[in-house]
């Protein structure tokens, strides 16, 4: 289950995502924001898997929004804008999708958003459970275990 929230200015927008994002059972819209501050605010102290983005909006837009986040979630921009595609896919977007979209193509970029959240899931499990030798150009993944002691020789100690 991903958790989302959608930012547009546009309230029908918003009204758009909320209809779209009912029948897909992998997804839960916590919230929704007309304001892109209101929604800065709300992902300081809240969990978010997925934001559905706006790009032109007053005051803050999407791209700008999405550069000011530390650890950002992974993010579909809705937008009537297609010049900024390129830029949107520069900062990792999942999907962009260009208004007026329909649902089915709203529920595949919502499938390609699960996909990479799971993905992500299991990266930082591997990571969590293994460690990593690069030796020229290869890289070796090695899994840890609870018995897992390096053999550090006893000379090792002497020499400090």
């Amino acid at each position: 289950m991903l958790t989302a929230i959608a930012v547009d200015d546009e309230p029908m927008a918003l009204g758009v995502i909320r209809k779209f994002v009912s029948p897909v059972s992998f997804v839960e819209l916590a919230d929704t924001f007309t304001n892109a501050f209101d929604a800065l605010a709300y992902l300081k102290h809240r969990k978010t898997d997925l934001i559905f983005l706006d790009i032109m909006m007053p005051d803050i837009g999407g791209i700008d929004l999405l550069k000011g986040l530390a650890d950002p979630p992974l993010v579909i921009f809705t937008t009537a804008h297609s010049d900024h595609a390129v830029q949107g896919f520069e900062l990792n977007a999942v999907d962009y999708l260009l208004k007026p979209f329909s649902p089915e193509r709203f529920e595949q970029a919502c499938a390609k958003a699960l996909d990479m959240h799971q993905w992500c899931q299991q990266e930082r499990v591997s990571r969590a459970t293994s460690f990593f030798v690069k030796s020229g150009t290869t890289i070796y993944r090695s899994p840890l275990t609870k018995s897992f002691t390096p053999k550090v020789p006893e000379t090792m100690f002497n020499s400090f």
